[in-house]
């Protein structure tokens, strides 16, 4: 318990305050005439930072080490969940401190508090580190920005993201979708745990002697999301039962979008629904369900899309028929306007392949020329050439 004189009865400064309720700190607030008297749940050093009001509102990356922005890292948490990691055998219990002092400790929290900046892998075992350095030396998946080693073999390898993918509330189908797909497809090629959740990794910062880690030093410019889905083979498809943190999350939204895109289940809250596919998820891996609070952010993110459904009418009393209707005549008006959009992007290109060909160059080398197919040539030329449409 801590207990101090609040001056003139005014009580805590708003952004001293808003920041211990960020971090869940504050349990009960009671008030006598003299004093007022705080009961912390978390554990006391959360209230260690020695902060001024003004530096408790900057972002989580202002506190991080130079060395680990300069690999990558472009957003982190305010109040990170951390852990001091093993003692004797035993893993110890994970609690939330302010980022000024987040980096002192041996395992911490890479997520932000809405999105997933990095991907971390588990390779356990004695062979763990050396089935990632063999991954990446077979260019099987991408370098990562660092990995932390144990001598003993376990490692976990991290690859920073150049735009964080949003989660819970703010979360995007398909951004979401292509970062689970990669992580999937990683986590598969060094065989990595699939119980692990990706909330506390190893810091790599920590001093080598504190728990035995080691820090390799990889990349240094953070991945543009499309570049590590590119990674993936064509035709590769997701494992039924995700095996990654990132995974589950995503099945879990995928699982509630279709859910909620059926007008039989208009009346019902998508909270409902997803607790009980999240129970479900869950199990598959002997892992325990998702947070609430992460469950409610994915409901949140799914009421959004169907509000937004509703809205334009894509429900009717019809029902499902009418929905496949109404997104039929949306497709077509969609590839109409983006087609004409296209031609226009186009235009100049267009006119110079015409003049080319008409000047009487080579098809082939007026393709191979632009970048484009034979056949795409030949139909800009049959689409904006009189003489070969047969008008004359």
């Amino acid at each position: 318990m801590v207990k101090w004189k609040p001056r003139a009865r005014r009580g805590l400064s708003l952004p001293f305050r808003l920041s211990l309720e960020a971090a869940g700190v504050v349990a009960d607030i009671r008030w006598s005439r003299h004093r007022m008297q705080f009961d912390l749940t978390k554990h006391s050093r959360a209230l260690q930072t020695n902060l001024s009001p003004v530096q408790l509102t900057l972002p989580g990356i202002a506190f991080a080490p130079t060395r680990v922005r300069e690999h990558g890292l472009v957003e982190a948490h305010t109040w990170p969940l951390v852990s001091d990691g093993k003692v004797q055998g035993v893993v110890q219990a994970s609690f939330r401190v302010h980022a000024s002092i987040a980096w002192s400790f041996p395992s911490l929290e890479l997520r932000s508090a809405t999105a997933w900046p990095v991907i971390c892998l588990d390779c356990d075992g004695t062979d763990g580190h050396a089935r990632l350095i063999l991954a990446v030396h077979d260019r099987e998946i991408p370098c990562p920005n660092w990995v932390v080693y144990r001598d003993a073999g376990g490692a976990h390898g991290v690859w920073c993201l150049a735009r964080p993918v949003l989660r819970g509330t703010s979360a995007r189908a398909r951004p979401l979708r292509l970062l689970t797909r990669a992580t999937e497809y990683m986590a598969q090629k060094v065989e990595a745990d699939a119980g692990y959740g990706q909330v506390l990794s190893h810091n790599p910062m920590v001093p080598v002697a504190a728990q035995r880690l080691r820090t390799d030093w990889l990349r240094r410019q953070p991945y543009p999301l499309q570049e590590l889905a590119e990674v993936v083979p064509f035709g590769w498809r997701r494992p039924a039962v995700p095996s990654t943190g990132i995974g589950r999350n995503c099945s879990l939204f995928e699982a509630g979008m279709k859910w909620a895109g059926s007008p039989a289940n208009l009346g019902i809250p998508a909270l409902t629904a997803l607790m009980a596919i999240n129970a479900e998820v869950s199990r598959r891996h002997g892992k325990p369900p998702l947070d609430a609070s992460e469950v409610s952010g994915i409901a949140k993110s799914v009421e959004r899309y169907r509000a937004r459904w509703i809205a334009r009418g894509q429900f009717g009393k019809i029902g499902d028929r009418e929905r496949s209707a109404w997104g039929r005549e949306r497709g077509l008006k969609g590839g109409v306007a983006s087609g004409k959009a296209r031609r226009k992007r186009n235009e100049a290109r267009d006119q110079q392949i015409v003049a080319a060909v008409l000047g009487g160059e080579p098809m082939r080398a007026v393709a191979r020329l632009h970048s484009l197919r034979l056949y795409a040539v030949q139909h800009i030329v049959n689409r904006d050439t009189p003489l070969f449409r047969g008008d004359q």
